[in-house]
């Protein structure tokens, strides 16, 4: 069972459920025609606005050691489930900080703490980015409208002895040549020796391995001198030679060096999950980063010996309760969804749900994930239990 968000919408509209289960990497698709469910609502209400927001102090000083700007700010409007921000230096350096903020118990106030590295770039830095999330959509801001806004510090000022450097890869390793994955995943040992000489220190190193259009992926952090991670290779993936085809490492205040076998932005090499990995820990990889040609000597390889996974995965019953919905002013309306389904050799991996909005004057979609209860391939769990809820794409 998993529950799923519904939009506010200005007037009734039947909502038909689509179904995507995944397993491996087959994709079964089901549009059902019912069950529907039927959600009427006037406008709801208004979107979340900044009123007030401070940053003390207005100045750090970051050559002995790391510092933090306290923020703090209010809102009016739809209460607050969470507040994030970015804030990057002015110039061309584009140093970057990240910060999720608590959210205060009546829904309309948020306090936390943006840490400002040493090393980090000196100068003027600003609130490039602030977004405020609620139940039902949320509200972003950018720095030409914070800047403009009465009652709202969006700026500060960094003393530092910056970094300017980026780290590089003297040598890689794997721990394995080759592993079977038959029967149970395999992990494999990722070790790079690198060196930072701008003073920030290194910070952690990611590697790819690629064969064909199929991709492994390992992190690395600093374990007694050396970058030290895990390359996990799943089962039912197939028989495959992989090979290293592209190499990150960065140091504790962004600069990066990517190692890489094709061409183009470095950036772009990397994929969303390890960027959002790293945002999350307050490190956002620097535009200006260091792209160099992979060296002969890094192209590792892998051979994976492995089952095959070759049948879709198939949707059984499913279920839409409430079967009417009224959505609130507020509070929005949580629908209980239901699937059976089954895969017969690499198992569901998660189900994916939509409620398609059948109105045309109405306000879109609905989405929300589900994972299923632990069962052995080739059986089907009585109902899945959700695990996240990104919540409506839109709201009036």
């Amino acid at each position: 069972m998993g529950v799923l968000n519904t939009l506010r919408r200005r007037r009734s509209a039947a909502v038909v459920g689509s179904t995507a289960l995944v397993a491996g990497s087959l994709v079964a698709l089901a549009v059902a025609t019912a069950p529907t469910a039927t959600a009427a609502t006037p406008c709801g209400a208004a979107s979340p606005t900044l009123t007030k927001l401070t940053l003390t102090p207005g100045s750090v000083n970051v050559k002995s050691k790391t510092k933090t700007i306290k923020v703090s700010g209010t809102t009016s409007g739809t209460k607050l489930t969470n507040v994030s921000i970015t804030a990057m230096a002015v110039g061309s350096t584009k140093k970057t900080v990240y910060g999720s903020f608590k959210v205060g118990s009546g829904g309309h106030s948020f306090s936390g703490n943006l840490t400002i590295p040493k090393f980090t770039s000196k100068g003027t830095w600003r609130i490039d980015y602030l977004y405020l999330s609620t139940d039902v959509g949320g509200q972003y801001y950018d720095y030409a409208q914070l800047s403009g806004m009465a009652n709202v510090k969006s700026s500060f000022s960094v003393v530092s002895n910056p970094d300017g450097k980026n780290p590089t890869i003297s040598a890689i390793s794997l721990s394995k040549t080759s592993v079977n994955t038959k029967n149970k995943v395999a992990k494999v040992t990722f070790t790079a020796t690198a060196k930072d000489t701008g003073g920030a220190g290194l910070a952690g190193a990611y590697v790819s391995l690629q064969a064909g259009k199929k991709s492994l992926y390992g992190y690395a952090t600093l374990k007694k001198g050396k970058l030290k991670g895990t390359v996990t290779v799943p089962k039912w993936i197939g028989n495959a030679t992989y090979k290293v085809n592209s190499l990150t490492v960065y140091d504790k205040v962004s600069n990066s060096t990517t190692y890489r076998s094709g061409t183009g932005s470095a950036l772009k090499e990397l994929p969303k999950e390890f960027v959002k990995s790293l945002k999350k820990d307050g490190v956002t990889l620097s535009r200006g980063a260091s792209s160099k040609k992979l060296p002969q000597k890094f192209k590792k390889s892998l051979k994976v010996i492995s089952k095959k996974d070759t049948t879709k995965p198939k949707i059984g019953a499913t279920s839409v309760t409430p079967g009417t919905a009224a959505v609130g002013a507020v509070a929005p309306v949580k629908l209980n969804a239901s699937v059976k389904a089954s895969d017969s050799q690499s198992g569901i991996s998660y189900v994916a749900v939509e409620l398609r909005n059948q109105d045309p004057a109405g306000w879109g979609n609905e989405y929300g994930y589900l994972s299923p209860r632990p069962v052995a391939p080739g059986r089907a769990p009585s109902s899945s239990a959700a695990t996240r809820n990104p919540g409506p794409t839109t709201s009036s």
